[in-house]
């Protein structure tokens, strides 16, 4: 069974709330791929990743599957799937991308993208009440491989009524795929 990019994100914040345990956290763990494991900015493609080692992304992932995170702190207000189309050939793999329109807020101080992304901005003691992210998710062989992060200046996810050809990163997006 192939799983999808948007499955293997829905998975991640269902278990969020859920009690702190080690069985939370492997389930987690499994849905990533960490020998390949990138995760970095949307901003440039030569921006350095928000984390310096997989050994720090892991350590706060683990302090975020160490709480309970109510789920409103942290909710997916708008998603856009892509499926690129490839040619299945064997041993070949196709890639799925998810681009989630997230919003974090302060009851999700453990939440470690957007303290990277805070860090990054020289802002990590002032946590804002609520953070609009753009997060997007590729996944290959059913394990996410790359996270990319930015901050949502364009305020799409508030957007009601928003659609692809509104005013998106998503240029800079499609430079990552």
């Amino acid at each position: 069974m192939q799983l999808s990019a948007a499955q293997l994100s829905n998975w991640l914040l269902e278990a969020l709330p859920e009690a702190p345990s080690v069985d939370k956290a492997d389930r987690c763990f499994r849905l990533f791929d960490l020998k390949s494991l990138r995760v970095g900015s949307l901003e440039q493609s030569s921006s350095p990743p928000l984390f310096g080692s997989l050994a720090e992304w892991f350590d706060a992932q683990r302090a975020l599957y160490a709480t309970k995170v109510p789920s409103e702190a942290v909710q997916v207000l708008l998603r856009v799937f892509l499926e690129p189309q490839q040619a299945l050939r064997l041993g070949l793999h196709h890639a799925s991308f998810s681009i989630d329109w997230m919003s974090v807020s302060e009851e999700a101080a453990a939440e470690p993208i957007s303290g990277a992304l805070l860090r990054r901005l020289g802002m990590a003691s002032r946590r804002p009440r609520r953070m609009l992210l753009v997060v997007m998710y590729k996944a290959e062989r059913s394990r996410i491989t790359q996270v990319w992060a930015e901050m949502d200046r364009e305020g799409l996810a508030l957007k009601k009524g928003a659609q692809l050809d509104d005013p998106l990163p998503l240029l800079r997006i499609s430079r990552l795929c």
